[in-house]
């Protein structure tokens, strides 16, 4: 994220992603906590989820292009950007299977980074949808 770019940008891709790939009626899921050490959010989603191969190389510039398990049409840049903006602000972002089957996006910035998440909903400790 770094200077001249708002916490919220990280949230952007992996919410659209969610929202594209979560079936009619499906459930998305926004948490973020806090602590000390750590501000980490979760964008979670009730979608196909991805294998371990692809979610090893879903940050990878231009990785979605011919991969339409969901129909979808992108260049596969959102998380590849994403992920550069949370390293650039000393954090990290993975993406793991939820517990529902889909995908559950998490990214950990250090508390001080330049581009917190969200400092209001870091104060609160939790924020959810």
């Amino acid at each position: 994220m770094g200077a001249g770019h708002p916490g919220p940008q990280v949230l952007d891709n992996p919410i659209a992603n969610a929202l594209e790939v979560s079936p009619g009626g499906g459930r998305i899921w926004l948490r973020v906590t806090s602590s000390e050490a750590e501000v980490e959010a979760h964008v979670a989603d009730e979608g196909p989820g991805m294998d371990p191969d692809r979610r090893a190389r879903a940050f990878d510039r231009f990785s979605g292009i011919g991969q339409g398990d969901t129909g979808r049409r992108g260049f596969g840049l959102g998380l590849a950007v994403a992920s550069r903006l949370v390293t650039a602000d000393g954090g990290r972002i993975d993406l793991l299977e939820a517990p529902t089957g889909g995908l559950d996006a998490r990214i950990r910035l250090p508390p001080g980074a330049p581009g917190r998440l969200s400092e209001p909903a870091a104060r609160r400790g939790t924020a959810s949808t």
